[in-house]
């Protein structure tokens, strides 16, 4: 079974919004092996490794393609972004 096949297997049997966190981090981290990983401010993770700084916001039972869970999603993440910057946790890198 390929290493996709086995984390969409391991995601579906997640219970909780905490479950997903646990399994896309412990994925992230398999990919950057120099990865620190915290949750400042009660966000739900931040990665960062070298330059990289991925802000993670997470849905449980939660319909993507639904436009109002992604404006939600989407404040959530800026939220959080600007948290980090008027607290001088780091200045957001965008590209």
């Amino acid at each position: 079974m390929s290493r996709k096949n086995k984390f969409i297997k391991i995601i579906k049997l997640a219970k909780v919004e905490k479950d997903l966190e646990l399994i896309y981090k412990s994925e992230l981290c398999y990919f950057y092996k120099d990865a620190k990983i915290s949750n400042p401010y009660n966000s739900d993770g931040l990665i960062e490794s070298g330059k990289l700084k991925l802000i993670m916001e997470l849905k449980y039972d939660e319909n993507l393609k639904d436009k109002n869970v992604q404006c939600k999603t989407l404040i959530q993440a800026l939220y959080y972004i600007k948290k980090f910057k008027k607290m001088k946790y780091f200045y957001p890198m965008l590209y």
